[in-house]
């Protein structure tokens, strides 16, 4: 009897237990979910809008300086990394060819003008001969056939010196050929620039018959170029003028100050058949210290837009 009673309050608490689990469950279930909040902190900074893209570091001016004449290179007057004037020597060819070709022609023309000057002297002779027959005739005390015969003589003289003449033209023009072929075995510096490429060595033998051998790369890199490829979406967003910046793979923590210069009109590949279309920006960088190298990968960012010291998230 003890043990009936004492189970019957037992089975009532479980199961009152479980009815207050269950409607603990249900209240729950039908509570709406607490809402949540993303936080951050805010504060006056600088904010810019940007278009970003891919360049190259071009130089400002790049010229392959090469050889008229053919030979070998006797002297180099620059090395690597030199900077040069306009008009300083570069090298010097072997120039024993043009300088016996230049007193060959010299000699001709000397030739030709003593042949021209006896042609002078004759000339005077035969018109004073023609002058001489031209009275006899006219008085009647020459024949026809002798003042006919002067005649002849005096135009043929006339036409001998005419001849000659051109003859000495032709002679200057070759030795002014020939003093032009000798200045080619000295290479001067087309402009103003530094040396990034010494492409033929002293001693070496060039033949400007053939091709225009390259002797040294001359280049202007106090200001460099960037050449960014940027997508057509972003070209209407650019305006020349528009400050830029830019890093190199080298230095990713130094960033370069940059202009954007211009942009090309036409795209780079007008060939492609993928649908995408890039336009080339060209941006102006002062290189005073050459530490951008001709051809280095560049990040460029274009600054669309720019705020000052505006709340935003920190």
């Amino acid at each position: 009897m003890t043990n009936k009673k004492f189970k019957k309050p037992l089975i009532f608490i479980i199961i009152l237990m479980i009815g207050v689990a269950c409607a603990t469950f249900f209240f729950y279930q039908k509570q709406p979910p607490k809402q949540q909040y993303l936080t951050h902190t805010a504060g006056l900074a600088n904010i810019e809008s940007t278009v970003i893209a891919g360049g190259q570091v071009y130089a400002e001016e790049l010229i392959d300086v090469g050889a008229q004449a053919t030979g070998r290179v006797d002297r180099l007057h620059v090395k690597l990394g030199q900077r040069v004037k306009k008009g300083e020597p570069i090298a010097d060819i072997d120039a024993t060819q043009q300088k016996n070709a230049l007193k060959d022609d010299e000699a001709s023309y000397k030739s030709l003008l003593a042949q021209h000057d006896i042609k002078k002297i004759q000339l005077a002779q035969i018109e004073h001969e023609f002058n001489q027959q031209k009275q006899g005739y006219q008085a009647g005390v020459v024949a026809k056939i002798d003042y006919t015969k002067a005649k002849t003589a005096l135009s043929t003289a006339q036409k001998e010196l005419s001849a000659s003449m051109a003859q000495l033209e032709q002679a200057k023009l070759k030795i002014a050929t020939a003093k032009t072929n000798l200045a080619y075995t000295r290479i001067t510096a087309p402009m103003d620039g530094v040396v990034v490429a010494v492409v033929t060595k002293e001693g070496q033998n060039i033949n400007a018959m053939q091709s225009s051998p390259t002797i040294i790369r001359l280049a202007q890199i106090d200001t460099v170029q960037i050449k960014a490829k940027f997508s057509e979406a972003d070209i209407p967003k650019l305006k020349t003028g528009m400050n830029a910046h830019f890093t190199i793979l080298g230095l990713p923590n130094r960033q370069f100050e940059a202009t954007l210069q211009d942009l090309e009109l036409v795209p780079i590949d007008t060939t492609a058949q993928s649908g995408a279309v890039y336009y080339y920006g060209l941006l102006s960088v002062p290189n005073p210290d050459h530490e951008l190298f001709i051809g280095m990968t560049a990040n460029v960012t274009v600054i669309i837009d720019k705020k000052e010291q505006v709340l935003s998230q920190i």
